[in-house]
């Protein structure tokens, strides 16, 4: 029986996780596509603004698999271990990524303060209203629930930050990583609009 085990395991679980990274990739394709759609309109085409929104939707949805209360009014901090645990998970995702797209970053790369003029010019519950639930209709439509559909959104956010930082040179990569992680732990500690998708 070991044998068995020792034969089939390591084939299954590398097609499995092949076929959820293919799913991963495309649902974050699609992010990326419902985002740049809005870029000369929503975003007023400022990129720092359409990243800051990407890392929300990416950290709203790592929220909302939580299953905290309902009742908490939109917009108020929520603080939680789990939320610090899981978010660096996401962050993990994205910093893997960007690596691989030639961006090197170490942790001390991070801008300390976000300029004024890269500061986001919608509010994470104008973003929610405006794209969530389109969002999870997407991850619905690739197979994933809350969490996955966090990590598919911070693949988004790589695909986004190689879009505007090395293929358009619209802002630089330091400040798109930093921007994209600020939205990221917002997103996580953020009580969000009332669910109106039922995805997860």
């Amino acid at each position: 029986m070991a044998e068995n085990n020792a034969g089939g395991l390591p084939e299954d679980l590398s097609e499995k996780a092949f076929e959820i990274a293919k799913r991963r990739q495309a649902a974050a394709s699609d992010v990326v596509a419902l985002l740049e759609d809005s870029f000369e309109t929503t975003f007023e085409a400022h990129a720092a603004t359409l990243l800051r929104a990407a890392g929300w939707l990416a950290g709203t949805s790592l929220y909302r698999s939580f299953s905290f209360p309902a009742d908490i009014p939109a917009g108020s901090p929520v603080l939680s271990d789990k939320s610090n645990d899981e978010g660096m998970k996401l962050l993990k995702v994205f910093m893997f990524l960007v690596q691989k797209f030639g961006v090197e970053l170490k942790a001390g790369d991070f801008a300390a303060e976000i300029p004024a003029e890269q500061k986001a010019r919608i509010s994470i519950l104008q973003v929610q209203e405006k794209f969530e639930g389109r969002y999870h209709q997407i991850m619905k439509e690739h197979g994933f629930d809350y969490a996955e559909g966090a990590r598919a959104g911070a693949v988004a956010c790589a695909l986004l930050v190689k879009l505007h930082c090395l293929n358009r040179s619209d802002l630089e990569a330091r400040l798109a990583a930093s921007i994209v992680t600020m939205g990221f732990v917002e997103g996580t500690k953020t009580a969000p609009r009332a669910a109106k998708d039922g995805g997860g």
